[in-house]
């Protein structure tokens, strides 16, 4: 069906960057499902799939004239299409498909947009009436909170944590300071559309997505559970939600997982820390069995443990 994952007026056809860029997450989650549940060879297929993937849009898709992006779609003849989109190549970049350099040339790219403020614009070439389904261009010139998850996952990869605060998550935290309920869309310059849905959920939800799983790195999963801040600066913060405590410092953590798991369960949960002080000693102390054992974070400031 002729149509966008992220877009959904904007019609890409054939072999698109889009449906892949995402494939390639998709699976490899879909691997990490499988191996949690036993199915270990399942879980290799899928790895598998997710790198021929990667490899076949690096080999069909990336503009080899530019060098610092894919194209939106190759058709069964061949020709091909390309509107720069900023949302199939951030979803590239966050789903690790290229490689350290080509992420940076996506990256500068993308910020080079005259579009930059919002945040994260859709596309550098106009979608235009005949580009999109039944001629609607109401998204063709915004910005989008789904794109700007992707913008941050890229960033936490291959940028800096100035960019990532600077460009994305300080514009968003002010505009939810100041208006709370957002409207659906940004525009070219960073401010609200005001003609677009009031009261929308997008950008709020972002905006707490990419604060705990981004800034604060907290990713529970199916069998670990981590904390990698992306701090500039020494991490400190405390996070709650729900059932889930992290109460953070380089020489002192204190996780609640809170996560509904039998004591069994909770035991196999391997617990991955960054941004500790690095080469020290800490004591780890279970509070639901009573008990203690010493740790010692890497050189790097990494502890693992479970």
């Amino acid at each position: 069906v002729p149509g966008s994952l992220m877009v959904d007026v904007f019609l890409r056809s054939n072999y698109t960057s889009d449906t892949n860029a995402m494939l390639v997450g998709f699976f490899r989650e879909f691997a990490d499902a499988e191996d949690a549940t036993g199915n270990s060879t399942g879980a290799s297929s899928l790895r598998a799939l997710a790198d021929d993937i990667s490899e076949a849009l690096l080999s069909h898709l990336w503009d080899k004239e530019s060098d610092d992006h894919f194209i939106t779609q190759m058709n069964l003849d061949g020709t091909t299409r390309d509107f720069v989109d900023y949302d199939s190549n951030l979803m590239a970049v966050a789903h690790q498909v290229t490689n350290t350099e080509q992420a940076k040339r996506i990256l500068a790219r993308v910020d080079a947009g005259q579009c930059r403020k919002g945040v994260t614009f859709v596309s550098e070439v106009w979608y235009g009436e005949d580009d999109t389904t039944g001629g609607n261009t109401g998204d063709s010139w915004c910005a989008m909170g789904r794109h700007a998850w992707f913008d941050s996952l890229s960033r936490k990869l291959y940028d800096t944590y100035e960019n990532f605060k600077d460009l994305i998550l300080e514009p968003l935290q002010t505009h939810l300071v100041e208006s709370t309920f957002m409207h659906e869309r940004l525009a070219c310059d960073g401010s609200q559309q005001m003609n677009r849905t009031a009261m929308y959920f997008e950008y709020p939800s972002v905006t707490a997505m990419i604060t705990m799983k981004v800034k604060y790195g907290i990713e529970p999963g199916l069998t670990d559970f981590k904390v990698q801040p992306f701090y500039s600066e020494t991490p400190v913060f405390k996070w709650e939600a729900d059932k889930i405590l992290v109460d953070f410092a380089p020489d002192k953590v204190i996780l609640s997982l809170g996560r509904g798991l039998e004591a069994e369960d909770i035991r196999k949960t391997t617990v991955k820390l960054t941004k500790l002080l690095p080469s020290t000693d800490f004591t780890l102390k279970n509070n639901c069995e009573d008990e203690e054992r010493e740790v010692s974070s890497g050189e790097n400031g990494e502890l693992n443990f479970g």
